[in-house]
């Protein structure tokens, strides 16, 4: 996004931040979800 802008220098570690913060919010997500019983059946 930043190149489309003009900038001719750019750093990956925002965009590393960006993607650690929102896989931290799917995996709250994924805790806080109730566990879904076991299905019954041999397999």
């Amino acid at each position: 996004a930043r190149i489309a802008k003009g900038f001719q220098f750019t750093t990956v570690s925002s965009d590393a931040r960006l993607i650690a913060a929102g896989s931290q919010q799917v995996l709250s997500k994924m805790r806080a979800a109730p566990t879904p019983p076991p299905a019954s059946g041999t397999y």
